[in-house]
């Protein structure tokens, strides 16, 4: 899959030539040298962190359904979105209820199974490669039940049950209460791992650490991380519309690029150097790309997932094997979530999608070799409300994620899954379950099996719990 006819020495010599005009401005350059001083120490293996973000909300408790004697209050309170107990996959959770002394029995939703077109998310569960994160959330603090919540005497998470919000608390988890941080856990763990990113003495700061095939999201972003974002369709070149020829092409960007920069004006300078950086490893990395394949049988068909999905595979194989690249994270997302009608269908189609898309994905990493080096989890705004508004759910707060990853404990459920039912002890109504497990624990076991040594910098807020590894990554 590499490309063998282009060197790492030549890619940054290339990139040293082409972003000398860039360089030259004050702030770029104060960020490169922090960069190179914090280069002390590298590591020698490669690990990429992929989250795939779910925008909306996941209903992850028809994602993981109880079987047997509990499966009456779940279709009780469920009602017509019930999955029906018949149709879910059963799934193995014996070590599950050795750690809680919890025995009831769980399925898959039969969208995750097996059976589906290019295989599913059930049988990497089955293998070992999949992992769940049971009632996963934000939280500032451990909320131990309803009658303390109401109570209000627990520090909450701003503005809990609002997409925006709550979207933004998961890809910061800074601990704050009220007003957010800039920086995304993602960010401040790219500024913990960046010295592991040298190259032969020579670090490649056009090309961040962080990449995002989604846009821009807080996840990404910190004081010194500017994420580098692409599209699925590949890296994105600036093009001067109507302008033919490489020469004029040229000479049109040149000039678009100098009336970004006012004369003596820092910020200016600033920002003029991050495009020109931006249009350099445009360049450089685009015939890379285009010469880097996957197979995409593997994949769901016209599937955005899917094609975010193998983006990240062809950059992880420029990265690792042009580039000397050691540490990477990055992000996708996967929209239409947020079922309040039609449920029953629309998730079916995502969950889907999702399971076909992460099954392929895991399958490319293993041809690559790498399938300990790439573990890829899920995010969400919330979880959903536990019952059902007649043909949906609301907005919740705690749910289930998925972990995938040869490096995963997989064929397991971590955490605790709360009592499925109304009016349980963590139910503060409609089946709004309280997390038993934070975004920041999720995050910092993420990190730990990362590399991060300084987990209380990336996770400011995780010695308000009481562990700082739930226990689903193996070493």
């Amino acid at each position: 899959m590499s490309n063998a006819n282009f060197s790492r020495r030549q890619f940054l010599s290339g990139c040293a030539a082409m972003g000398a005009a860039g360089a030259s401005a004050t702030l770029a350059n104060l960020f490169h040298v922090g960069q190179a001083v914090a280069a002390t120490s590298t590591a020698s293996d490669y690990k990429a962190l992929v989250c795939v973000f779910l925008l909306g909300g996941n209903d992850s408790f028809n994602m993981l359904v109880p079987l047997g004697a509990a499966y009456g209050d779940y279709a009780s309170a469920r009602g017509a979105i019930a999955v029906p107990e018949a149709s879910a996959i059963a799934i193995d959770s014996a070590g599950y209820a050795g750690r809680n002394d919890d025995h009831r029995a769980f399925g898959l939703h039969p969208a995750l199974g097996a059976g589906a077109a290019n295989g599913g998310l059930s049988a990497l569960y089955e293998g070992g490669s999949m992992a769940l994160l049971a009632n996963v959330g934000t939280l500032l603090e451990p909320i131990r039940d309803a009658d303390e919540y109401k109570a209000g005497t627990s520090r909450l998470p701003s503005y809990l049950f609002a997409h925006n919000h709550q979207q933004l608390q998961w890809q910061t988890a800074d601990g704050s209460a009220g007003v957010q941080a800039a920086a995304g856990w993602g960010g401040r763990l790219a500024e913990e791992m960046i010295r592991h990113n040298a190259n032969d003495g020579t670090l490649l700061p056009e090309l961040s650490m962080n990449i995002s095939l989604a846009g821009q999201h807080a996840f990404l972003g910190a004081d010194s991380v500017i994420p580098y974002a692409m599209s699925a369709s590949g890296v994105e070149r600036l093009v001067v519309p109507g302008a033919d020829g490489g020469i004029r092409q040229s000479s049109l960007r040149r000039t678009l690029l100098g009336l970004l920069g006012v004369p003596n004006h820092l910020m200016a300078d600033h920002l003029a150097a991050t495009k020109q950086r931006a249009y350099d490893v445009a360049e450089m990395l685009s015939g890379l790309y285009d010469d880097t394949a996957v197979d995409t049988t593997r994949y769901p068909a016209e599937s955005s997932l899917g094609a975010q999905l193998q983006s990240v595979a062809r950059m992880i194989d420029i990265s690792r094997n042009t580039l000397g690249v050691r540490r990477q994270i990055y992000l996708c997302t996967l929209g239409g979530w947020d079922t309040h009608a039609d449920q029953t269908v629309r998730q079916g189609a995502l969950l889907a999608e999702l399971g076909q898309a992460l099954h392929g994905f895991h399958a490319t990493t293993r041809a690559m070799g790498i399938g300990h080096e790439v573990t890829t989890f899920t995010g969400s705004d919330f979880g959903r409300t536990f019952n059902s508004n007649g043909d949906g759910s609301d907005h919740g707060w705690g749910g289930h994620q998925i972990i995938v990853g040869d490096a995963v404990a997989g064929g397991d459920i971590y955490g605790q899954v709360p009592e499925l039912r109304l009016g349980s002890a963590l139910d503060t109504g409609r089946g709004r379950f309280i997390p038993t497990t934070s975004v920041d624990q999720y995050a910092a076991t993420l990190a730990r099996w990362f590399g991060a040594a300084d987990i209380a910098t990336v996770m400011p807020n995780i010695a308000s719990f009481a562990s700082a590894d739930v226990g689903f990554m193996r070493g």
